[in-house]
């Protein structure tokens, strides 16, 4: 990765020839030193009255090594607190704090960001090593649920992973959304979101799977979305995945249960996501945006849209 940073200083037209293009433009964004061109460059795409929920991610303690001075999570965290802060992007922009329970103090410093620093969310990424009903996030649970605070949970498998050399699979076992089944047990009112669906692999797996769906997590997170008041899932990054669009389709029309098995509609609790990193290996963000559009139709589409109003404030 020194390689890659010092060719991106010094010679960046070097880098589509040394790697896929995909992959270079992708580490180009990833190595700016400045948030806020990439959220001027990521609003390019969208109306100028659009809103987005944006995220901070903890990496420091997922075995990768040590990050750069004047770059860590803390940093991180008051840069995105001074730009939600100005004038020009105080309606525009709604962070999310992620949450590790390794940090020392952390249900403090979520509290403070999200009460005092303009956050409005919290983000967890149980995969860089730790789980979601981990016992240092009790008190954090109990917080959440009162004050009505949105949760963002990484749901997909592979992606960035604490301590490689466990593996991917033994790593997955963090991220998996029955994890949560015990929490939305003693909070069912928590609002909590699965980013991805369960990961395009999961929604593809789940045509194949037939009625052996146990462990499949597309499957896993509809059944939570017709049992809990408060959980939703995003398609963000899946839906760039275009054999993945008649599933979403078909599902987002679920508002009606006929069968009066299930108390909530998976039509209701389904949201528009990008991903915006990640969209830009398969295409970009305006593809992605315009594609899903078009797929889902506009009732649908704006239907997603103010779902994710609900999530947020609802």
């Amino acid at each position: 990765m020194n390689v890659i940073l010092w060719i991106h200083k010094y010679a960046p037209e070097l880098l589509s020839k040394v790697l896929p293009e995909k992959i270079a433009a992708f580490l180009e964004r990833g190595t700016r030193c400045d948030q806020l061109e990439i959220l001027r460059e990521l609003t390019d795409y969208y109306p100028s009255d659009a809103c987005f929920a944006i995220h901070t991610i903890d990496f420091e303690y997922m075995e990768a090594g040590k990050c750069r001075k004047g770059y860590g999570f803390m940093e991180q965290l008051d840069e995105v607190a001074r730009i939600v802060a100005s004038p020009e992007w105080k309606e525009r922009i709604f962070p999310f704090i992620c949450v590790d329970p390794r940090r020392p103090d952390i249900a403090e410093i979520v509290k403070d960001y999200i009460e005092n620093k303009g956050f409005c969310g919290v983000k967890l990424y149980p995969a860089l090593g730790y789980y979601p009903q981990d016992e240092r996030l009790d008190e954090l649970w109990d917080w959440i649920e009162q004050k009505k605070i949105p949760v963002m949970v990484h749901c997909s498998k592979d992606g960035a992973v604490y301590n490689k050399k466990m593996g991917t699979q033994y790593c997955n076992r963090f991220s998996d959304p029955a994890n949560f089944l015990s929490i939305l047990e003693k909070h069912p009112d928590v609002k909590v979101c699965f980013a991805h669906f369960g990961g395009d692999k999961e929604c593809i797996r789940f045509y194949k799977d037939g009625d052996n769906q146990k462990e499949n997590w597309f499957a896993c997170i509809t059944q939570l979305i017709r049992k809990y008041k408060g959980v939703y899932a995003d398609i963000s990054y899946s839906g760039g995945n275009s054999d993945l669009m008649a599933l979403f389709h078909v599902y987002a029309q679920d508002v009606y249960d006929v069968n009066k098995k299930s108390s909530y509609q998976i039509g209701d609790k389904m949201l528009f996501g990008s991903d915006y990193y990640m969209a830009h290996l398969s295409r970009n963000e305006r593809w992605f945006s315009i594609n899903i559009r078009s797929c889902m139709g506009e009732t649908t589409f704006w239907k997603l849209m103010k779902n994710a109003e609900e999530y947020l404030w609802g």
